[in-house]
């Protein structure tokens, strides 16, 4: 049996980037389903309390982001051919992942748009949802830009790519004939807006990017073994750590941070809870440090080194 654990919920769009990354690498993967709101027992036992969704376990493992799930996952699979672009690769990614995404977030939670989430929820739900997020960002805003102006660019970000994909000499994906981090990055910002019924009439037109999405949708549709938290966190608890020693060493610059300090990893942006350990190892890919928990017993946790601040803890 695997020991890859997916913890995730089917309509996060992050958590959809590494199901068709899954699906992509032919990796056997076992599914476990969350609630979209807090609490989430089990989970942050593993986690040290990071919240943001979702969360890759391997054994005694947890890899945080999917900056560094992707490339945890191609690591495994033997296959890093999805990074073969290089820098033009990982810093598409990026924007996909934060300027389209935020993009994204405007135009599916403007009223209209949050109208059909509501529905689907139920009035109850939204709300329970709603506070959950604004405790996640402390209240502030996923984004600054307003609807009409997240539908403008979004509509210009779709003819741009409806142009790239198309005549003779145009290729399959982003930069090549093979997908890259890019094209799975720009997938699930593109499936998350493709997933409210208001937002997706936007698409119409864009026959070059509707077939760009489908063998990404193919990849995401390959199911995962359902597995329960209880399970997931049996494993961990039996399980013993390993360091992925990602990168070249890098120290934490004026911080006076050595290995085998304690610390506090902390994301920059939303989602401010420190994940506390002994740090193993840091670099210019990574940052992972080894914590204990009563239930799932020593734990190694993983982090991307951009994006997170690292701190020592007392």
């Amino acid at each position: 049996m695997s020991d890859l654990y997916l913890h995730h919920y089917l309509s996060s769009p992050f958590s959809e980037k590494v199901r068709a990354l899954l699906g992509y690498l032919e990796l056997p993967w076992n599914s476990v389903l969350i609630s979209n709101i807090m609490p989430r027992p089990n989970l942050m036992e593993l986690s040290g309390g990071y919240r943001k969704t979702p969360i890759l376990q391997d054994g005694a493992n947890v890899v945080c982001d999917t900056k560094l799930i992707c490339q945890h996952l191609a690591a495994r699979a033997g296959n890093t051919s999805v990074y073969g672009a290089g820098f033009a690769a990982t810093r598409l990614a990026e924007w996909a992942d934060s300027t389209l995404f935020r993009t994204v977030v405007a135009m599916c939670f403007a009223p209209k748009a949050l109208a059909v989430i509501a529905e689907q929820l139920g009035s109850d739900d939204l709300t329970a949802f709603m506070a959950d997020r604004a405790k996640l960002t402390d209240g502030a805003a996923m984004t600054s830009l307003s609807p009409e102006v997240a539908e403008a660019n979004f509509v210009h970000y779709l003819r741009e790519l409806e142009d790239s994909l198309a005549g003779p000499s145009a290729k399959p994906f982003l930069l090549g004939d093979s997908p890259s981090i890019a094209d799975f990055s720009l997938y699930h910002g593109l499936w998350f807006a493709a997933q409210n019924p208001v937002v997706e009439q936007l698409f119409d037109g864009f026959d070059n990017v509707k077939n760009y999405l489908k063998p990404f949708m193919a990849w995401g549709q390959i199911k995962g073994v359902p597995a329960s938290s209880e399970a997931a966190l049996a494993r961990g608890a039996e399980a013993e750590p390993e360091l992925f020693a990602y990168g070249e060493y890098l120290p934490v610059v004026g911080a006076n941070i050595s290995i085998g300090d304690s610390v506090a990893v902390t994301p920059d942006d939303y989602g401010k809870i420190p994940c506390v350990g002994e740090l193993l190892h840091i670099s210019d890919v990574a940052i992972v440090v080894r914590r204990h928990d009563a239930l799932a017993g020593e734990i190694n946790a993983y982090f991307p080194r951009t994006g997170f601040e690292v701190e020592r803890s007392t």
